[in-house]
């Protein structure tokens, strides 16, 4: 009621806490005087006495509530008004936005506070959230149903400031309030806010197991943060080799060292266990605290010799995986649209999740070829599922190339155009531009030269251009 500033009904709240010890306190004089009150439940002396002393416990700890909050405002923000202590304190404790600008957007994903210069990003994450929930499933059970988190979307890092957090940090879960915080106001923003609802599905998934927070080793708690943000460390990895599983379990690592941040080394570590042990058995690594028991079963399950290191043979299982990624674009070259399946299954089994969201545009480019837009469409519901931060933009775009392939070009011209309307990617809505002018000539004449002259300088759907056009034309001699 405090932080809200509203005094009276604070007011009122206080008393009627206050009445309650109070009451116990009265109640147990009376029986102390009587000998008993058995209507009560006090029947002797004693009783009345344990009365009395939870009474005075009780209004102790009031007191001593009241008193260490106070002296944290006190101590906490000197110079400032009673009213503007009151406001840092609850921006402090998650009871208030930290933005004095910040309002209050109710999303079915989370609870926003934006301000008007970030507002628009709630349609973003809003359009975001179910893919990386999706993402996120396949290693955690939902949460519990109404559950979610809030969310403030700051417009520069000085308004984080107030949480003390590490310079080079742009946003962070606060397990104490359940609130995550980030700056949105810059490139990967989008990244970064899957990072720390990670983090707030992982803590929530341990108060739905076990009733409380789980300290689990550092490097598995960003790791996995980390690797669901989609990104792929490439190396080097040698430096990371002299790091121990036992040196990552606490934030000792140097994070301006971009050779040994234990955030890299916990991604890496966490996309390999995470690819290899069964969703039960990773479960059961984030709720552990105890970093000798999550190696032990790491080295179980891989049955690493005794005399191999662990950190060391996972870094070295990651780097033989990447080795494999070449090979499988080579591949793609003997692939037809019918194998696709086969292909993209094999692919999954073998590589890491990132991967795949720079591996499924090229096989559906395959399938394109041969004009093959069921298939290409399959393909392209993947690429959505396992790349949250594809934007609707982009989606419609690659929507239309799919439509203008079946004859449809009234209807990709449409979608087309809205989806310029919001791209601000200059290279993407060059692009897009272009594909949209030879649809519009297409659409008033399939044997438009400059549409023809377009296609020769620029194609769109490779080698199988030449054949999609021929069909657009033989559609309308026929009409």
């Amino acid at each position: 009621m405090i932080f809200s500033f509203d005094e009276m009904r604070g007011m009122l709240v206080g008393v009627l806490l206050w009445c309650i010890p109070f009451g116990l306190f009265v109640i147990s004089l009376i029986a102390l005087a009587m000998g008993k009150l058995p209507k009560l439940g006090i029947r002797s002396r004693l009783s009345a006495a344990v009365v009395l002393l939870t009474s005075i416990l009780a209004g102790a700890s009031l007191i001593l509530l009241v008193i260490s909050n106070v002296f944290v405002i006190q101590a906490g923000n000197t110079g400032a008004t009673a009213l503007e202590k009151i406001a840092w304190y609850g921006k402090l404790t998650g009871q208030m936005p930290m933005q004095s600008d910040a309002f209050k957007v109710e999303g079915k994903y989370a609870t926003y506070y934006v301000t008007k210069d970030n507002e628009e990003k709630v349609v973003v994450m809003e359009e975001m959230f179910p893919r990386v929930e999706a993402q996120l499933d396949r290693f955690l059970p939902p949460v519990t149903s109404g559950e979610k988190p809030e969310i403030e979307l700051h417009q520069s890092e000085s308004t984080l400031n107030l949480l003390q957090m590490e310079p080079e940090m742009s946003g962070v879960y606060n397990v104490l309030t359940g609130k995550i915080n980030l700056n949105a106001n810059q490139l990967g923003w989008e990244e970064l806010v899957i990072h720390e609802y990670t983090h707030y599905r992982v803590h929530q998934f341990q108060l739905q197991e076990v009733g409380e927070h789980r300290s689990i080793p550092h490097w598995l708690e960003e790791g996995f943060a980390q690797m669901m943000m989609g990104t792929l460390p490439l190396g080097p990895f040698d430096h990371y080799k002299e790091f121990t599983l036992q040196d990552a379990t606490s934030k000792i690592a140097n994070m301006n060292n971009p050779m040994q941040d234990v955030y890299t080394y916990g991604q890496v570590l966490s996309l390999e266990i995470s690819k290899e042990a069964s969703k039960e058995q990773f479960q059961a690594w984030l709720l552990t605290e105890d970093n000798a028991v999550i190696e032990q079963e790491i080295r179980d399950l891989y049955a690493i010799p005794e005399t191999v290191l662990t950190h060391q043979f996972l870094f070295e299982k990651y780097e033989a995986t990447l080795a494999k990624d070449p090979g499988y674009f080579d591949r793609l070259l003997k692939v037809t649209a019918d194998g696709w399946e086969d292909e993209w299954d094999s692919y999954k089994k073998d590589m890491y999740f990132p991967m795949y969201k720079e591996y499924l545009p090229i096989l559906q480019n395959v399938v394109i070829v041969e004009l093959e837009w069921d298939k290409g469409e399959q393909i392209l519901n993947e690429w959505i599922q396992y790349d949250p931060i594809l934007s609707q933009e982009e989606i419609q775009q690659e929507q239309a190339y799919l439509v203008a392939g079946r004859g449809e070009l009234e209807e990709a011209i449409s979608l087309m155009e809205v989806a310029l309307n919001k791209q601000e990617h200059f290279e993407r809505s060059e692009k897009m531009n272009y594909y949209l002018s030879i649809y519009k000539l297409l659409l008033e004449d399939p044997f438009h030269p400059e549409a023809l002259s377009k296609l020769e300088e620029r194609t769109i759907y490779s080698s199988g251009t030449q054949k999609w056009l021929q069909q657009i034309q033989d559609e309308s001699s026929s009409q």
